[in-house]
Order: C-alpha cells, then structure tokens, then sequence
C-alpha cells in the first residue's frame, strides 16, 4: 500500500472516529466548538455557527474540542449545556461514541463486502488452474490441462485443500523433473 492510500484510510478511520463523538454530542445538545483532522498547524479551516472545523498538518489522528477546555470561551463554565455539566451517562455516551462509530463502520464495510464482492467459499479439494500461459511450449498445455480444471491428485496422491493443495503440487513437480506425471482432473 502506498503512503498516500495508507494516509487517506487512516484519515478516514480518524473522521469516522471523531464524527462519532461529535454526533453524540450534537446529539444530546453539548456544545462542541472545534472538529479537527489532525494535529498541528491548520491548512484549512471553517467557521461555521457553532463549530470550527479544520484540517492540519499531522493527519495522525483528531479531535472534537469542547469549550470546557477554551479558555477563550464565552460560555459561562456553568452552562448546562457543557460536556463537563452533563450528567455522567451523557459524558459517557460522547466519550465511547468514537469508538461505537468506528464499530458501525467496520461492521458497515463487512456488509458491503459481502453484498458486492460476496462471501468467499470453503475451499474446495485440489487447485483451480485459472488459465494455461500462450506459449507454445506450455507443458500443461502438451499435457492437456485446460482453464478452469481442477487438479485432484498427482500419481495417486491426493493434493488436499486451499494452500496446502498448491503448496503439493508445486513441490511434486519441482521434485519430478523430466518424469510424467498422472494427473487427477476434474473438468466441467
């Protein structure tokens, strides 16, 4: 994976992450007057009516800041509507809700996989031989192997299933040079 797709991931669990805490928040009207990606220096930011959101210069993690912490906050420190105000289930509520969002989105990702990609099977017995190489001299070829064959068993040998049947079979040929070798096939 390159830096720059490992950076965009790890940005993206970061929102998620922060977005949930910020939603929990919201949510429950606490006042939350920064959302952050990253730390540092900011290289863009937004004010809008109530929260500043900003992009800075570390995108090694986030934060939702509360005006419980800004000392230049206008809002009297005994607003009801402060995080530290709240009661302890509402505080919890916000501190756990990153971690809740990162879950929904795991779980998210899964279903989406499943739908499209789909559910991958038990591996069935021998290898799956994808295609044949168009070269002219392709022993596999000579010896009659066609894609989408199954390879079962070599001299009688069962191959066995997934990497433990590829693994066989690579090794047995390796093992055989210049020697004909019976193969088991399965063909549709």
């Amino acid at each position: 994976m390159s830096t720059l797709a490992a950076i965009a991931v790890l940005a993206i669990l970061i929102v998620v992450h922060e977005l949930g805490h910020f939603m929990a928040a919201r949510l429950q009207g606490i006042y939350a007057n920064r959302f952050s990606l990253g730390f540092g220096p900011i290289i863009w930011k937004y004010q809008g009516p109530e929260t500043e959101y900003a992009v800075r210069a570390i995108p090694l993690g986030g934060f939702v800041g509360f005006p419980d912490d800004d000392p230049d906050s206008d809002i009297p420190p005994n607003h009801p509507n402060l995080l530290r105000n709240r009661p302890i289930l509402d505080r919890a509520i916000v501190i756990s809700a990153g971690v809740i969002a990162n879950l929904i989105f795991a779980y998210f990702l899964l279903f989406t996989q499943a739908a499209t990609v789909g559910i991958p099977e038990f591996s069935q017995p021998g290898v799956l031989i994808p295609e044949i190489a168009p070269q002219s001299s392709s022993v596999a070829q000579e010896a009659g192997v066609k894609p989408q064959d199954v390879i079962l068993a070599v001299d009688g040998q069962n191959l066995g299933r997934g990497i433990t049947a590829t693994n066989s079979l690579k090794q047995t040929i390796q093992q055989s040079p210049n020697r004909t070798l019976e193969l088991t096939v399965l063909r549709d």
